[in-house]
């Protein structure tokens, strides 16, 4: 088996489908197995892809959020390569072969995680890679993001690299498709089981550089992610999603700093949060929740 390619299920259905139904319409090329993984779905999924006779399903039995899914279906994968994809993703080419060629054509170059360009439901390119940000990019991106968003992002140096070449090295490579060799896996470990969702992609592959490895996009795979599909649109994140994806930038500080450094964080993030809590809208219910979030770091 060349590629095991593993998807984690939580509540939708219909885009996974799609994201199974455009694997099999694309590939060529590379034996392959798909695994699913159910997050304790309530929408029908488990009786829905319990009877598909082309995927090998897996049911976590409760939500255990992105990483510790992912590493079920690592422990069931028969893959020389590992392809983590989003279940709100389209294939559009024949994008996992072009991803296992490339890896076999530079087996000396000490490649980690891999990854492509993605674009959105426009055809408009999107969120696909950044650097690894240390904690005093995080701090100086969310001190300035509520008076210059585009600041903030360029601190953390979001899709910011020269992408005139057809294949360029990245601090990570975003989760939504992540191709990764056994070996790497074997040798640095998969995803850290402490992260419920969100920075796991990052933290992983700052184990992949600290081993020597080098995460790299390359152009050729087209894949579409319909990124906030498998979300709830709203006009603003929920509070939930806030302290969810910001208690995982406090792990993430953590495991990939100094504790001096992590000390120096729990100080001065606390700080650029002021303007949030200060003129939000949000109710004083949300924002103390949000405080208790905080001290617990």
């Amino acid at each position: 088996m060349e590629v095991s390619i593993i998807i984690v299920n939580y509540n939708t259905q219909q885009l996974t489908c799609a994201c199974i139904d455009s694997i099999i319409a694309k590939i060529t090329g590379i034996d392959y197995e798909i695994i699913l993984v159910d997050n304790a779905s309530t929408d029908g999924s488990q009786e829905h892809f319990c009877r598909d006779e082309r995927i090998k399903f897996i049911e976590a039995g409760r939500n255990l959020g992105f990483g510790k899914a992912n590493n079920l279906g690592v422990n069931q994968a028969n893959g020389d390569y590992l392809f983590f994809l989003n279940s709100d993703t389209l294939l559009l080419n024949n994008a996992i072969y072009e991803m296992w060629r490339y890896c076999e054509k530079h087996k000396e170059d000490n490649i980690g995680g891999l990854g492509c360009i993605l674009c959105d439901g426009n055809n408009q390119r999107c969120h696909s890679y950044a650097k690894l940000n240390s904690w005093k990019d995080i701090v100086k991106s969310y001190f300035l993001a509520p008076y210059s968003k585009t600041k903030a992002k360029e601190i953390m140096a979001m899709d910011a690299e020269d992408e005139s070449k057809d294949a360029f090295e990245v601090g990570y490579v975003t989760g939504a498709d992540l191709f990764v060799s056994r070996k790497v896996i074997d040798e640095c470990g998969c995803f850290d089981p402490d992260f419920f969702m969100y920075s796991e992609e990052s933290e992983m592959q700052w184990r992949f550089k600290k081993h020597g490895y080098k995460n790299m996009i390359i152009k050729s795979p087209k894949i579409m992610h319909l990124e906030g599909m498998s979300q709830a649109k709203k006009k603003s994140p929920t509070m939930k999603k806030i302290i969810m994806t910001q208690s995982s930038l406090y792990l993430y500080v953590k495991k990939t700093s100094s504790s001096f450094q992590y000390t120096m964080f729990r100080f001065l993030f606390p700080l650029t949060r002021l303007p949030f809590l200060l003129l939000s809208r949000r109710p004083i219910c949300e924002k103390i929740e949000y405080i208790k979030m905080i001290l617990r770091r």
